[in-house]
């Protein structure tokens, strides 16, 4: 059987001894090609039964742990404000996500990585007049709209019959001076 989808391996043994008491194996994850735009209503029906497969694939592979990212422009905030009807389908479509995870057993961590902080032109957020090109009284409300991106996910996970699925949250913060 051949694989078209790049499903790259990372160890969480350390963390996650910790967590589960047991070493576990662990994959970062999103369909090939997407990110967290692939629970929207216009690609879900075709990325669902990918996502199910993948799950199926990892599982086989004693794979018990996928970390998801959100990244802003993917999950409905392009740097404008408000946020954008796709932020509001991912927060309704999460929980049915988190549910195939759990049905196959598998645990997730869920990661923000706000690529408006700094990308390889610099802090992306002050380019902008909402956030009043860089002023300290504009990186303020570019923090609050941050808070209110990454709560919204929260709070939709939080609220989902499937909150037990998620074993952490993570806030990836982490730049890359030579981009």
């Amino acid at each position: 059987m051949k694989i078209d989808k790049w499903l790259m391996p990372i160890v969480f043994a350390s963390l996650l001894g910790s967590v589960s008491g047991e070493l576990e194996f662990g994959f970062n994850y999103w369909p090939h090609g997407y990110a967290s735009e692939c629970l929207n209503d216009s690609l879900w029906p075709s990325q669902k039964p990918i996502i199910e497969a993948d799950l199926d694939h990892i599982s086989s592979l004693s794979g018990h742990v996928i970390r998801i990212t959100f990244w802003p422009y993917p999950s409905g905030w392009p740097i404008s404000w408000p946020l954008q009807p796709e932020y509001h389908q991912q927060t309704e479509r999460i929980e049915e996500f988190l549910g195939l995870c759990h049905a196959r057993d598998i645990k997730v961590i869920v990661c923000f990585s706000n690529g408006h902080v700094l990308n390889g032109y610099g802090p992306r957020w002050t380019q902008h007049e909402i956030y009043e090109n860089g002023s300290p009284e504009g990186f303020q409300v570019f923090l609050d709209h941050a808070v209110s991106w990454i709560n919204g996910l929260i709070d939709a996970i939080e609220a989902s019959a499937y909150k037990d699925t998620v074993i952490y949250y993570d806030l990836q913060n982490e730049y890359h001076h030579s981009r």
